[in-house]
């Protein structure tokens, strides 16, 4: 009895050890950025961060970092572009032009598969050069106002930004 009892511990301590050593190494690709509005509200994303080197987007084609889900968190009622965005959890996309990006706020929480069908909110995001290239796909958001915050997604040279208003 000793001896199974030996064993049986012996196992715990093992599995304990592989899934705390699991932890760090699946989180550590997982990013995230807040916004907090004046009224202490936010709105904040979580995504996969990806080397640019293994992330290729094409023109027209929806896009997320790392082909992985790109979730939007909001504490507060939202304005993006035209489009209404209630309290809750959603999945991002974004649309990749040669001159304009599009940013896309998506019912579906699952974030796997984009269906237009989904969409909540379109907005078109401006587009600048960065002064050097970044080394991995960065998705930040700004504050600018008290109801007001920009999202950034920020890939090798270029920045692109789109304003998220709080209603």
């Amino acid at each position: 009895m000793y001896r199974t009892a030996s064993i049986c511990v012996v196992l715990l301590v093992g599995w304990s050890a592989a899934a705390w050593s699991e932890t760090p190494s699946s989180t550590h690709d997982e990013k995230s950025s807040v916004c907090t509005y004046d009224d202490g509200k936010e709105v904040s994303v979580k995504y996969k961060a990806a080397s640019i080197k293994n992330d290729k987007m094409q023109d027209g084609k929806p896009w997320t970092p790392g082909h992985a889900p790109m979730f939007l968190f909001t504490s507060a009622p939202l304005r993006v572009g035209e489009g209404d965005v209630p309290v809750g959890a959603y999945s991002m996309f974004v649309i990749p032009g040669r001159k304009q990006w599009t940013l896309i706020v998506n019912k579906s929480t699952t974030g796997e598969k984009y269906e237009q069908s989904q969409d909540l909110a379109r907005v078109s995001m401006d587009l600048g050069t960065l002064g050097s290239a970044e080394k991995e796909v960065s998705v930040v958001f700004g504050h600018l106002g008290p109801k007001q915050c920009s999202l950034r997604i920020y890939y090798g040279t270029f920045g692109a930004f789109a304003e998220i208003h709080e209603q």
